[in-house]
């Protein structure tokens, strides 16, 4: 495990649990975590259940949309901070992320891809900030 992963246990609410225990009982896959947000969910996963989570042409993706009634949102999880923040902006594609000195910084390509980055009131930017810090010490700036 990378030595920047955090050690804080996760809580969850019973929501949580129970979206965790339908989702790891209809894709057979163990969830490192889940976070329920306006858009939907997003499941944390480890890299080797991606295939047998999306399924055939992302097919289990739709029946657990269905299932839940909500927005899905798969992501996998990285050791290296720079790849799971990679996984977590896709499909955003920024030029360059730098890391230094406990600090995560992320280079987008254009304006639009900027404004992408940050959302409305910075929604996008604290959403990734949060994400970022429940397994590594860093803070995220855009430039």
């Amino acid at each position: 495990m990378s030595e920047n992963l955090r050690g804080a246990i996760k809580t969850f609410n019973i929501e949580t649990i129970n979206y965790i225990n339908a989702f790891e009982n209809f894709t057979r896959c163990k969830v490192k975590d889940c976070i329920i947000t306006e858009e939907g969910l997003m499941f944390v996963v480890d890299a080797i259940y991606i295939g047998r989570i999306l399924g055939v042409k992302g097919s289990n993706i739709k029946k657990i949309e269905e299932r839940f009634k909500k927005k899905v949102r798969i992501i996998e999880f990285s050791d290296n901070i720079q790849k799971f923040i990679l996984n977590l902006l896709y499909p955003i594609r920024p030029r360059d992320i730098k890391i230094a000195d406990g600090r995560v910084e992320i280079v987008p390509a254009d304006g639009r891809m900027k404004g992408l980055l940050l959302g409305r009131d910075r929604k996008n930017l604290k959403r990734l900030q949060e994400l970022v810090l429940r397994y590594f010490k860093y803070t995220i700036e855009v430039s």
